[in-house]
């Protein structure tokens, strides 16, 4: 039968005598138990593990941020991408605003979707 989560076991430990009595004086400082205080300890570790990997992710998202931001900070410098992304807008809402394309867009699949609007991107304005 299997164990619930909330049940408790007892679990025989294997530990220098050095380590005994230095979480034995721990857990007198923090009027605790000895199982209590190596129990609270345990924890501790694993939530140390988790805030650890937790900042490790914050950290590259947060860099990941940094290079997207740089790279559309670039696109904003440059003259001709503004005009591209206006064009595609104004081709994008152009098509929208007939109501005959937007049945056919839906109906595409992503691939149709995507090679549609990269069409729409790279087109050239009428001169």
């Amino acid at each position: 039968m299997a164990r619930k989560s909330t049940e408790m076991v007892a679990l025989t430990l294997r530990i220098r005598e050095q380590l005994r009595r230095k979480l034995e004086r721990a857990a007198e400082r923090n009027n605790a138990s000895l199982n209590a205080e190596m129990a609270n300890r345990l924890e501790r570790s694993f939530q140390k593990e988790a805030e650890a990997d937790l900042a490790t992710q914050v950290d590259i998202l947060r860099a990941e941020n940094a290079r997207l931001s740089k790279s559309l900070q670039g696109w904003k410098e440059l003259p001709e991408a503004n005009e591209a992304v206006a064009d595609f807008m104004t081709n994008w809402k152009r098509m929208l605003d007939e109501r005959t394309w937007i049945g056919r867009v839906l109906a595409l699949s992503d691939a149709e979707r995507a090679d549609l609007l990269r069409l729409i991107s790279e087109r050239k304005p009428r001169d």
